[in-house]
């Protein structure tokens, strides 16, 4: 999974998120918009239980803030207000 933001008004140089796994499993935007948290998986059976592997990166930059490999979960969000990270 790679996926690449290019800002054409700003003509800013491309934000790049790039995931540890082949499949994106979740994907969600943190209530203020400055985290961008994914979930990926090896194959389909990740909903099945197999583990996955949870990236959060920074939304603005593209850097990378957290990775948990061997996450038990396929779906991400956060809490409404920000504080949590829910899977």
């Amino acid at each position: 999974f790679l996926h690449i933001e290019w800002d054409v008004t700003a003509g800013r140089p491309p934000v790049t998120f790039a995931g540890p796994e082949p499949r994106l499993a979740g994907l969600a935007l943190s209530p203020d918009g400055k985290e961008l948290a994914a979930t990926f998986a090896k194959s389909d059976r990740t909903y099945l239980g197999e583990p996955s592997t949870l990236v959060v990166w920074d939304a603005a930059t593209g850097a990378e803030r957290l990775r948990v490999p061997g996450w038990n979960g396929a779906v991400v969000g956060y809490s409404s207000d920000g504080s949590r990270l829910l899977s």
